[in-house]
């Protein structure tokens, strides 16, 4: 995937103190005093880049998949490593390290998540670099979701897929260098100068998978997905430096309510990205104007889409319940709801056989955390039943 205009290429020569300050790697570039050395990049982000690195000192190549497969490799092994921004190294996901040494330090590969292999800074014209040698992977789920003609999935890819990210909460063979030819050598794009040295712009070059976007139920039973990315990550006793601690349209009530939250905020999430599978569209995509804010916006559609109303015990205990509410319950700068249940919203995208997938959403959309489904709920739920026979 080259370049989206989401990250400009003009970003890449803005400096740490400007908010980015990108590594500038090229193939051939060595790192950690000679361990690794750049093959190619497989992408960008908003504070990191990720790039493909030979190993010298492992004895295991990566395949390139939805799963994660070793096989043996005499004395050079790929990986990947996630190099974050200077900007991002020295603000507040380094919390992100943090999060993968924990997760490293339970023992064992933990089941559908990213294992960090290992960690060190790097120098480079912009400052310190933080990077992460993680395993490498395909596409994300969205860049999938966007192979679709119709941006949307089907239901049993989606099913799985949800099945998949509760498991990576709760706790095809392919030859890379066979990749590599097929593809050819890495792609310069170009060159920004930054301190009057010129540096390339690398191409972004992912792995492909083997899963095409309409997959048969047969083929889905392969398919494997894993948790990556903790760069925003909180633990769940953390008080967070700002409110905007999850994208908007998977922010869970009580993140906008400024009440206390846990890891019921992931559930929430998970019923916005079921949504988002089968539809290709937001759950909740909130719009602000010059009489009522966009989190005030935000709660009218929540409660328009599940029918529900902030009761009265869960108000009291948020924070910014007098910024969005009257004394009585009712939105301050917003009257009349139009009510729309998530059965006719689905029916509306074209999802057939909305009742059990409309109940699994609602259970997953319940405002009050304490009703809310816990992680351990939602893998017993009777949608996704069949999807953890396949998995489990």
């Amino acid at each position: 995937m080259s370049t989206s205009a989401a990250f400009p290429e003009e970003n890449l020569s803005l400096t740490a103190d400007q908010g980015f300050g990108f590594f500038p790697g090229s193939p051939g570039l060595t790192l950690k005093n000679g361990s690794y050395e750049i093959v190619r990049k497989l992408g960008r982000g908003q504070s990191s880049s990720t790039w493909l690195i030979e190993n010298r000192g492992s004895e295991y190549v990566l395949v390139p998949s939805f799963g994660d497969t070793r096989y043996p490799n005499a004395g050079v092994g790929l990986d990947a490593v996630k190099i974050l921004t200077a900007n991002a190294t020295r603000g507040h996901q380094r919390n992100e390290l943090e999060y993968m040494n924990a997760i490293r330090n339970l023992g064992d590969d933990r089941p559908y998540i990213s294992m960090l292999r290992d960690d060190f800074e790097e120098q480079g014209p912009h400052g310190v670099h933080l990077c992460l040698v993680i395993d490498i992977f395909s596409t994300d789920v969205s860049t999938f979701l966007r192979s679709a003609p119709d941006k949307r999935l089907s239901l049993h890819l989606t099913k799985m897929i949800v099945a998949l990210m509760v498991e990576s909460l709760e706790s095809l063979e392919a030859d890379i260098e066979a990749q590599l030819h097929v593809d050819g050598p890495p792609v310069i794009d170009g060159e920004f100068e930054f301190s009057g040295k010129q540096y390339p712009i690398m191409r972004s070059q992912p792995f492909p998978h083997n899963f095409p976007w309409n997959a048969s139920r047969h083929l889905t039973e392969l398919l494997t997905v894993y948790l990556t990315d903790f760069g925003d990550a909180l633990k769940v006793d953390m008080v967070p430096s700002s409110l905007e601690i999850s994208p908007y349209a998977l922010r869970a009530p009580e993140v906008i309510l400024g009440g206390k939250f846990d890891t019921k905020i992931d559930v929430w999430a998970l019923g916005c990205i079921t949504f988002e599978l089968l539809t290709g569209h937001w759950l909740f995509e909130p719009e602000g104007c010059d009489k009522w804010s966009r989190e005030e916006d935000h709660l009218k559609k929540m409660m328009e889409l599940t029918g529900e109303t902030f009761s009265a015990s869960l108000l009291e205990r948020s924070r910014f319940r007098d910024v969005y509410f009257d004394g009585a319950g009712n939105l301050l700068h917003i009257g009349d709801l139009n009510p729309v249940s998530i059965e006719d919203t689905l029916t509306n995208y074209g999802v057939k056989d909305v009742g059990p997938i409309s109940q699994f959403i609602r259970d997953c959309l319940r405002f009050d955390p304490d009703e809310r489904l816990s992680i351990k709920e939602v893998q017993s739920h009777a949608w996704l039943r069949f999807a953890f026979a396949c998995c489990g």
